[in-house]
């Protein structure tokens, strides 16, 4: 492999909605991801993104295509779900020059406190952002046996559970 192509394998761009250094625990398993690539050499670009996010306004949906269109063909870009799961078309117009591979906790569909339209509207909308991307990082087991359900074409999905850090002793 030569140094060039060894470089661009080690290269990624991650995407998420808003603010990347929010203290949730789905913005700190996005950075502890991002740590643990860095840490074993990896050059990672972390984009957080404006607007609302995962029902997307004209603001996010600019933001995401701005963002993705800025990259270099071939680059390796993790999209946070929240970003593309309400954005297949945006997706859908960078899938074959990028190398997309999508990060989700869990369906958006799946969220609490969303109603039958909007669940039915979040599961069509990332349903088809999902089939355009070449992987699926999945945080549970569980979140990946339903994707491999859900997603109507065979995709690898890897799963990269959550870990803690230790307690001090009392």
């Amino acid at each position: 492999m030569s140094e060039r192509s060894a470089f661009h394998f080690r290269r990624c761009t991650f995407i998420v909605a808003g603010d990347p250094a929010q203290l949730t625990g789905g913005y700190v398993y996005d950075a502890r991801i991002v740590d643990g690539l860095r840490a074993r050499g990896w050059s990672v670009e972390v984009i957080g993104l404006a607007g609302r996010f995962p029902a997307p306004d004209a603001v996010a949906r600019e933001a995401f295509a701005d963002a993705l269109a800025a990259l270099p063909a071939g680059t390796r870009v993790v999209i946070d779900g929240l970003v593309m799961g309400g954005l297949p078309e945006v997706v859908g117009a960078h899938c074959r020059r990028l190398r997309m591979v999508a990060l989700l906790h869990h369906l958006l569909g799946d969220e609490h406190g969303v109603d039958a339209a909007q669940r039915a509207a979040f599961l069509r909308s990332e349903a088809a952002a999902l089939v355009q991307v070449g992987r699926i990082i999945a945080t549970s087991a569980y979140t990946a046996r339903r994707l491999a359900d859900f997603v109507p074409r065979p995709i690898p999905i890897d799963v990269v559970e959550p870990g803690v850090d230790a307690a001090p002793l009392a």
